[in-house]
């Protein structure tokens, strides 16, 4: 009976004490305030703030591979001293995740307080078109479908891409709060879970998301239209090149089991400089190169695509295809493209007349001009080199991403995104040992122009690439800076976006940072010089990379730029001169 008794005697006190408990629990609720609104603590807005820095600590940098000084390089790129200092109420009222409530009405019944203008929780106002249907536009304005759509368009950024039953939850109010007949798109890190959301949101529903549990920010999204002049190729006569045809060369440079080879048939000034030495001018020589050309090294092209029935890409450099949202799945180049951006910036890589790495496998990631189309698309290559890695067949070191965009000035973008741009970007370097090439912008005359992504130089090892005209003499509308590596013409022959064997004429850094993409891959292919860049562990590969590109370019006469050399000798035959 004892034992009895103190068996009974156990459960009975617990019981007790859940009761004291609950007692304790019940006065709170009662004495406190009704439908007291949930906090958001205000140093979220300040981006030197206390949760900042443990969410950069605790978050970005671990999962970025980066710590200490090489992450407060690259946040001062972009925070800095601007950051905004005015912090917002201390009472911010966030709606908690409702569900299917159809009314968006803050439980307190009050008007939920205006952040301030400067907080990065707050996107900038767009335009009066936020007040009407871009599909109806009012008696006497503009027809301007895309660009209304461009005012509404906005970026949705989850705080903890992990936590996959709120992201379901956002993303099904999402569905519900674009505007009707338009359609959201999700980017998702197949290791971490949704990065973000794109829709077209009024400024009322873009409010509604801001307040919802697990959003980072709501941002507007952006297009950047890159500036640069396209004049069609009318084939000439050209001189005969007979005499040297195929002719196979010897040379200091010389590597087992290569061979040099010198271009046949169309060879243009841009491509010839490359294989110009000290003392010579593109003018004077032909573009020669290692008969490694790339082989074995894969160079992602961040663009709008290529025309794959190109006679430059007949060679079957063009191996997969990978899409962001809004491509439709098309192996062909988005068409409102005048001549052909994303064709001639592949062709300039690995093109069989106009590519410096010839042998080179593309892998064509094709993005619209948008920002968030931008950050899709960076994330597919993410995923992309993840899966291989985990099937077995990704090697560091044989691998290069070339990207032409350069968000700064009227297309400046908010520093959510370079944060979810840097992250990564600074992955895809450090676990993978991906080479990364940036055009430096069009937007010269004065330093300091270089735009984002590329600014992140040199915090993160990013090949920066301004241009020169064929004399190795900065182009005026290059972007300049203390970002910019080394330079390339930017005046160049290339493809266009039409089948068969059609060229253009085009200007702009967009072309100059391909040719410096294959000579990465082209470097990486010959085997001493790659065998070294390799020869150290894999973070450290893409500055190594970078380091030989500067080590081996050099000064063209009268300019102040470096420019990009082979370090072969492509003088011409003088039976040819």
């Amino acid at each position: 009976m004892a034992s009895l008794s103190i068996a009974m005697e156990i459960p009975i006190g617990l019981i007790s004490l859940y009761f004291f408990f609950f007692l304790i629990a019940l006065t709170h609720v009662i004495a406190s305030p009704p439908n007291q609104p949930a906090r958001r603590d205000s140093t979220w807005d300040d981006l030197s703030g206390p949760l900042w820095q443990q969410f950069v600590d605790g978050v970005l940098a671990p999962a970025a591979g980066i710590t200490g000084d090489m992450w407060g390089g690259i946040l001062d790129e972009f925070v800095g001293p601007d950051a905004p200092s005015e912090s917002p109420p201390e009472e911010q009222p966030i709606q908690p995740i409702p569900g299917d409530q159809p009314n968006w009405v803050n439980p307190s019944g009050s008007q939920v307080p205006q952040l301030p203008a400067s907080s990065p929780f707050i996107a900038p106002q767009t335009s009066a078109t936020d007040d009407h249907d871009c599909n109806s536009p009012p008696v006497g304005a503009p027809d301007d479908r895309d660009q209304c759509a461009v005012g509404l368009r906005k970026i949705i950024y989850t705080l903890d891409c992990a936590d996959t039953s709120q992201n379901v939850a956002i993303g099904d109010i999402l569905a519900k709060t674009v505007r009707s007949g338009t359609k959201t798109s999700t980017t998702v890190d197949d290791d971490c879970g949704v990065i973000c959301w794109t829709g077209e949101l009024t400024e009322e529903g873009a409010e509604k998301m801001r307040r919802l549990r697990g959003v980072l920010a709501v941002v507007p999204d952006v297009t950047v239209r890159e500036d640069y002049t396209s004049t069609p190729y009318v084939p000439s006569q050209k001189r005969d090149e007979s005499s040297h045809s195929g002719l196979v060369l010897e040379s200091r440079h010389l590597v087992k089991r290569d061979t040099i080879v010198r271009q046949e048939g169309l060879t243009s000034p841009d491509l010839s400089f490359v294989s110009t030495p000290e003392g010579s001018s593109a003018q004077d020589c032909d573009y020669v190169y290692n008969s490694a050309a790339g082989e074995g090294t894969f160079v992602y092209v961040i663009d709008i695509g290529a025309e794959p029935s190109n006679s430059e890409f007949s060679s079957g450099v063009i191996k997969r295809w990978l899409f962001a949202y809004d491509t439709y799945h098309t192996e062909r180049e988005v068409l409102y493209k005048k001549g052909g951006h994303g064709s001639c910036v592949a062709s300039k890589v690995a093109g069989k007349f106009c590519g410096v790495a010839k042998k080179t496998s593309l892998i064509i990631v094709k993005s619209t001009d948008d920002l968030s189309s931008f950050i899709d698309a960076i994330t597919e290559v993410l995923n992309d080199v993840r899966s291989l890695t985990i099937a077995g067949l990704f090697k560091p070191g044989y691998n290069v991403v070339t990207m032409q965009r350069s968000f700064r000035g009227p297309t400046e973008i908010d520093k959510w995104s370079k944060v979810k741009i840097t992250r990564i970007i600074s992955k895809l370097i450090s676990q993978y040992g991906i080479v990364f090439v940036n055009s430096a912008g069009n937007t010269g005359m004065e330093a300091g122009t270089v735009g984002f992504p590329a600014s992140l130089s040199p915090q993160l090892p990013i090949i920066v690439v301004g241009s020169t005209d064929d004399d190795g003499i900065q182009q005026a509308t290059s972007s300049r800076g203390h970002q910019v590596t080394v330079s390339a013409p930017g005046l160049v022959l290339c493809a266009n976006n039409e089948p068969g064997g059609h060229y253009e004429f085009v200007s702009g850094t967009s072309f100059a940072a391909p040719a410096v993409a294959g000579l990465a891959a082209y470097y990486l292919s010959v085997h001493d010089i790659g065998s070294m860049l390799r020869n150290r562990p894999t973070e450290l590969i893409p500055q190594a990379v970078k380091d030989y590109i500067v080590k081996t370019a050099y000064v063209r006469p009268g300019s102040n730029v470096l420019s990009v050399w082979n370090l072969l000798n492509g003088a011409k035959p003088l039976s040819s001169a």
